[in-house]
């Protein structure tokens, strides 16, 4: 550890902020020199065999690759060769999305040797995965490394596996095609950890005959939509990545009050950081009509930075303003920043808006603080039981240090209701309360908090049964901020559990529409599929629910949304055996225990709980 007698640098505050909770370190572990890295192992299936075939072709065959990936492939993704063992490599990168677009060119390339090598297979099988190593001269050291190696055995030939904490911070559709693959047994590691497969990427698009349905409630918007991209650390410690998501959510936040922009969600847009895409490809994948991006270099020890970012027409990728300037780390973290005040007036000039009559917002206490909000909310839509009592955890943590934060309250009520709509919570009735207790410290902290009214109208629905209240804090929300794209899938989930099925629809697509890439997408897509299946429009409740379930193949909700959908449609054995699924995830499940995990008076909840009873639970 550093010494105890030097000055706290932000490293060590983020450290100590989240011990235990980042690290998983064991009591003793030097991390004194560690950093995060994302570590990609490359195995070649049946090497052996293949050498015993032809030492002398197979030995020139795999040295041409290697050299390949040296000369070509860790140039243009910014990696580095740690080691290569003859049959295997061992590659780091800085981030998740580069390592995907190196494994997608090994496999390439692996396959382009194999054609021109006349009967020597050159099959890879890749493991990725994150977290904090030590280094040396001759090698890397550490859990995360161990952990990649053993990932990599999960695959077949040619296939990519990433861990769960590789897939936290991919964009499915741009980074690749995910598959969850569940909860795999590796070698000599004690507990099973959840494994992704990664496909070639299929560009998204919300289906066109979805839109007009939307569109029919929520009108075209004539305001122009603009996606700001987290910025970029170019210079500065790994703790001070955080810091470019602080300034991109401060803009938004400030921007959201004017009323005048369309703003696409903070949780989209995050996923487009670091990645080597246009304005035009950001823009055409958002649905943004502009893209702010840009970057920042730390100076005077993490005290100063100086920020350069550029607002660029999405269609014709023209740069229509650019500013560089410098910021101070304290005025970040207030809810008055000078500094995000000026780039946001520098946006509202480029787009000929009007400038803010105030300065709105809730200030981040601190750094620190920043980056384990979001480590919370990120485990708390994992699907491994661990990793969402974790959640908790960090969230738990957050509100305790900092009780004037009232984002960090509201994100803990949604954790409470996850807990017992996912049939998670041995007391329901309790995890309720806490629900609307932190709900309403919330609101005590700042009664216009758009996301607070949100959970809460969330909670009123779900497990009060109170649709009223519940609807009176869910348009609440919307008034205070029309870009919450977490209040129009609450009014969605509120609305089919009360029988206006058409407008629950209507309410999840345009949620989608404001968060295409979300990073939670599966939370997303199973409130779609449940309000399509509410709706009886089983096929696309079908596909909404299988694009769910990709991404998340124990998420409970939406095999419920899937079963419902397939047996009212007459598919009765397709729904018998995904009943079976959901009670391989919640093995003491009945109808009765169903209907404990929320409002009894749903009217969509009544219709799952008669396809339980029909199909024997």
């Amino acid at each position: 550890m550093p010494d105890r007698g030097a000055p706290p640098t932000l490293q060590m505050a983020l450290q100590n902020q989240f011990d235990p909770l980042l690290s998983g370190a064991k009591p003793g572990a030097d991390f004194a020199h560690a950093q995060r890295r994302v570590i990609l192992v490359v195995d070649w299936v049946e090497s052996v065999r293949q050498m015993a075939m032809d030492e002398v072709r197979g030995i020139a065959c795999w040295r041409a690759f290697v050299d390949r990936v040296r000369a070509d492939v860790l140039p243009r993704t910014k990696g580095s060769l740690v080691k290569s063992l003859g049959d295997g490599l061992m590659l780091t990168f800085s981030h998740e999305s580069q390592a995907l677009v190196a494994a997608f060119a090994l496999v390439r390339h692996a396959q382009a040797a194999s054609g021109a090598s006349l009967g020597i297979d050159l099959s890879l099988r890749i493991g990725v995965h994150a977290g904090d190593v030590q280094a040396d001269d001759l090698d890397i050291y550490g859990n995360a490394a161990n952990l990649a190696a053993r990932l990599a055995t999960v695959g077949g030939p040619g296939q990519i596996i990433v861990s769960a904490a590789v897939r936290d911070q991919l964009v499915d559709a741009v980074d690749g095609h995910l598959v969850d693959l569940g909860d795999c047994y590796l070698k000599h590691i004690e507990r099973p950890v959840q494994a992704f497969r990664v496909e070639p990427a299929i560009a998204f698009a919300l289906p066109t005959h979805d839109r007009p349905m939307a569109d029919a409630i929520h009108p075209p918007t004539s305001r122009s939509t603009l996606a700001v991209v987290p910025f970029v650390c170019h210079q500065g410690e790994a703790a001070h990545v955080a810091l470019g998501d602080l300034m991109a959510d401060g803009i938004n936040a400030l921007l959201c009050q004017s009323g005048r922009l369309q703003l696409i969600a903070r949780l989209s847009t995050r996923a487009f950081r670091d990645r080597a895409l246009s304005a035009k490809e950001v823009g055409e994948f958002l649905g943004a009509d502009f893209v702010v991006s840009g970057g920042y270099w730390m100076q005077e020890g993490g005290k100063k930075a100086t920020l350069s970012f550029e607002i660029a027409h999405a269609t014709t990728a023209e740069v229509i303003a650019a500013e560089r300037m410098p910021v101070e780390i304290d005025d970040l973290l207030r809810a008055d920043s000078d500094g995000i005040a000026t780039a946001v007036a520098c946006i509202q000039r480029a787009l000929d808006e009007h400038a803010l009559s105030a300065l709105v917002g809730q200030a981040i206490p601190s750094l620190p603080a920043y980056a384990l909000r979001l480590r919370g909310i990120g485990l708390m839509h994992r699907a491994s039981t661990t990793d969402f009592e974790s959640g908790h955890a960090a969230l738990q943590a957050l509100v305790e240090r900092h009780r004037r934060l009232a984002d960090g309250h509201a994100w803990l009520a949604k954790w409470h209701v996850l807990r017992v709509i996912r049939g998670l919570s041995d007391d329901p009735a309790r995890d309720a309360g806490l629900a609307k207790d932190a709900c309403r410290k919330a609101l005590d902290v700042d009664p216009t908090n758009a996301l607070a009214l949100a959970v809460y109208g969330y909670a009123l629905a779900q497990l009060f049964g109170d649709g009223q209240a519940a609807l009176s804090h869910l348009n609440a929300a919307v008034a205070a901020n029309p870009n919450e794209h977490h209040a129009w899938l609450y009014k969605s989930v509120a609305a089919s559990m009360y029988g206006d099925t058409a407008q629950s629809v209507a309410d999840a697509l345009h949620a989608k529409l404001l968060s295409p890439t979300d990073p939670h997408a599966c939370f997303v897509d199973t409130v779609l599929a449940a309000a399509l299946a509410f709706d009886s429009q089983h096929a696309k409740a079908i596909a909404a629910a299988q694009r769910a379930l990709r991404l998340d193949a124990q998420h409970a909700p939406a095999l419920r949304a899937l079963m419902l959908a397939q047996y009212e449609s007459g598919e009765v054995e397709p729904a018998r055996a995904t009943l079976q699924r959901i009670l391989r995830v919640n093995p003491g499940l009945t109808a009765q225990t169903y209907l404990a995990m929320g409002s009894a008076q749903s009217q969509g909840r009544q219709r799952v709980a008669q396809v339980l009873i029909a199909l024997g639970l």
